[in-house]
């Protein structure tokens, strides 16, 4: 899953409404995530906040495109790919920080 940094040092993420996963989190907005890089690895938990206003959803998404999509063209494919579909994005809060940095 496409994740972001943002300035207040939450997590960003963004989802289909529809997928498993925003169903799961609408019932239980507790989640860990891990982000690996070889052999180091950061797991965060904590609960997730649903962000369902359309305005913060494309910025969302575009800072997500920017990050992971290389070429103008591409990121406006992926950008009404995206903004076409019913979405949220996802906000974590980290309560609990665990970290193997070998």
């Amino acid at each position: 899953m496409w994740y972001i940094l943002d300035d207040d040092g939450s997590i960003v993420m963004n989802t289909q409404i529809h997928l498993q996963k925003a169903k799961n989190i609408h019932r239980d907005s507790r989640i860990a995530i891990c982000v690996q890089d070889g052999p180091r690895y950061v797991t965060i938990r904590g609960a997730v906040a649903i962000i369902d206003d359309q305005i913060h959803i494309q910025q969302d998404l575009r800072n997500l495109i920017d990050r992971y999509i290389e070429g103008e063209i591409n990121k406006q494919q992926y950008y009404k790919t995206f903004t076409g579909q019913q979405r949220i994005s996802l906000r974590l809060a980290s309560e609990k920080v665990t970290e193997y940095l070998a």
